[in-house]
């Protein structure tokens, strides 16, 4: 039985802050706010569907340059929330037999990989993405393949996909994509959820670095930033350090202690007390 947190990885119906994002569903723990609608848009923009201010649209693959927006598929957004995912897989699909633009393909895929991701079907969801990704460079794409790509422990293409997508919203992200910190935090989880427990580390080690330079763990602070809330991301690495090795463990509630500020070094010490390490 998958954790519900697993569910929560595909960025859409799944709390924003909580994993499809791993495709963004919802995962008890996380920051709890409904946001369909930034899902969905989340889901749909056009590759690149953007370019972010200093990135001309010129300097865009002539492939992933955005089309006009198509809403003839939004119905099917709302079968998505009723969570009739076999209707949306089905009416996906004849979409994609169709001589469709681009932009209508594209938006069938993430419609079907996100159907195939609630329902489990982690190798659908990954050759759903996999194919999308083929003529998208939009970060969120991407990232979603790298989250299904690692729920059907496809580790390595996980690992590629991840790369790929914070390099892309590097180049065409916009403030409508999932934040970068956001793409470490949910990815993070998903190799915890099938515990890949040292490369979830090596995640959960990037988030201390930001919140080590922010050093301010106010929740109100790091939203509007983009960061995962700081005792939701520690809370959600628990069994992560309980599973790695003892010192690794120490030192990085240590590490994390030393920088914060009085609020987060008082969560951390009561956080480290639930802890239990392996030795």
């Amino acid at each position: 039985m998958l954790s519900a947190s697993c569910l929560g990885c595909f960025y859409i119906p799944f709390r924003y802050k909580e994993h499809f994002v791993y495709f963004y569903s919802i995962h008890p723990g996380h920051q709890s706010i409904k946001m369909f609608g930034f899902i969905k848009n989340l889901f749909r923009k056009t590759n690149t569907e953007s370019a972010t201010e200093g990135n001309s649209i010129e300097d865009i693959p002539e492939e992933h340059k955005p089309a006009e927006e198509d809403h003839s598929l939004d119905y099917l957004w709302e079968l998505v929330k009723e969570e009739k995912y076999d209707d949306v897989i089905n009416a996906a699909a004849i979409v994609l037999k169709e001589k469709n633009t681009l932009e209508k393909q594209h938006e069938a895929l993430r419609l079907k990989g996100l159907s195939h991701f609630h329902k489990h079907e982690f190798g659908l969801a990954e050759e759903a993405y996999t194919l999308l990704s083929k003529t998208s460079a939009n970060p969120d794409d991407w990232f979603n393949l790298s989250t299904a790509s690692t729920m059907n422990r496809n580790i390595e293409h996980g690992e590629r996909a991840n790369a790929k997508a914070i390099e892309l919203h590097a180049a065409y992200g916009t403030a409508e994509n999932l934040p970068v910190p956001h793409i470490i935090y949910y990815y993070m989880l998903s190799l915890r959820d099938i515990q890949a427990y040292k490369k979830a580390f090596t995640q959960l080690n990037r988030l201390k670095d930001i919140y080590c330079d922010l050093q301010i763990t106010d929740s109100t602070f790091l939203y509007i930033r983009g960061i995962p809330f700081f005792e939701t991301a520690i809370e959600s690495s628990k069994s992560i350090l309980e599973n790695i090795d003892d010192d690794a463990a120490r030192s990085f509630i240590a590490g994390l202690k030393s920088k914060v500020d009085e609020n987060g070094k008082e969560y951390l010490e009561s956080f480290e007390k639930s802890l239990q390490y392996k030795n």
